[in-house]
């Protein structure tokens, strides 16, 4: 709502109208005269740092944006992936991926006070680019490996410009680790079936064994990564099997991967050794690097 008001000082007298109630609220606030405006301003600029305008920026996505470490999917205790984020710079500033100033995301819960996802070392996010400018996008990667505690993990980072300052910022993932080892037998779910439970073959004779269990744990099972889960014989743990040619083999899934809840199916084909007689052939779950499910799982196979 405008009003207006006359007032008078050494320089004479002055009538004036706020249009608004923001300028009258401004000339409230500062004095009217000698400079208010400015004096306003001056004491507002030299309060705060705007030096935050050099070096600032915005998310445009992170990842990974799918499978393990992601929003979605667990890791598994020991397993390794690549996080990974890619910013705009909205900075005055250019970045640099080298030089006497690289721009880096630190860790900053604390800052530069390690990760559990490092081993407990302290690591930077290093930026792809050479350099980037004002309006262009860098993307930054570091590689993590999931610690032996299961668990949800906020990992923290702040953009960094090395000898000059933290940024304030927060660019955070959120991880879970799960323990992979636990499973549940499907009942009516091994093959093949036969009336007396039992597998017959002659010698040479191939087979398809078929398992299915559900996944228990707190992670997903992935027939392919850097931790797959397959079908290992048993009774001792990767025992020489005579119905893989002495060689140790072991049973894949068919999934690509399984989530917790849900089923996967296991298969193992065999060939019946020239020996007839009666075997009894243990299998269990193996999450490759991370630990063996003891299952209890096993086919008696008559060769004759």
């Amino acid at each position: 709502m405008a009003g207006s008001a006359t007032f008078s000082d050494w320089n004479g007298i002055h009538n004036v109208t706020f249009s608004n109630r923001a300028t009258s609220a401004l000339y409230r606030y500062t004095p009217h005269v000698y400079n208010g405006n400015y004096n306003f301003w001056n004491l507002f600029y030299n309060t705060y740092d705007f030096e935050l305008s050099l070096y600032s920026f915005q998310i445009i996505s992170q990842g990974p944006y799918s499978g393990p470490g992601s929003a979605q999917d667990p890791m598994t205790p020991g397993q390794s992936v690549q996080l990974f984020v890619i910013l705009r710079n909205t900075g005055s500033q250019a970045w640099h991926n080298s030089e006497s100033n690289p721009t880096h995301l630190g860790m900053s819960s604390p800052r530069d006070g390690g990760s559990r996802f490092t081993g407990g070392r302290n690591e930077r996010m290093v930026m792809d680019e050479t350099t980037v400018a004002s309006g262009s996008n860098g993307t930054f990667r570091l590689n993590v490996t999931a610690p032996d505690q299961p668990g949800v993990y906020i990992e923290h980072f702040d953009m960094v410009v090395e000898g000059i300052k933290w940024i304030g910022s927060d660019t955070s993932w959120r991880i879970t680790v799960g323990n992979p080892l636990s499973a549940r037998y499907v009942v009516g779910g091994q093959e093949p079936y036969t009336a007396d439970a039992k597998v017959h073959l002659y010698p040479g004779q191939s087979a398809t064994l078929t398992a299915r269990f559900v996944n228990t744990s707190g992670a997903n099972w992935y027939n392919s990564s850097a931790n797959p889960i397959n079908l290992g014989s048993s009774g001792p743990h990767d025992r020489v099997n005579p119905f893989t040619h002495n060689v140790n083999v072991r049973g894949s899934m068919r999934e690509w991967g399984v989530a917790n809840g849900q089923t996967g199916t296991f298969d193992m084909v065999i060939t019946a050794p020239n020996q007839t007689g009666t075997y009894n052939e243990r299998y269990d779950l193996v999450v490759d690097k991370v630990g063996w499910i003891d299952t209890g799982l096993y086919w008696v196979v008559v060769v004759e």
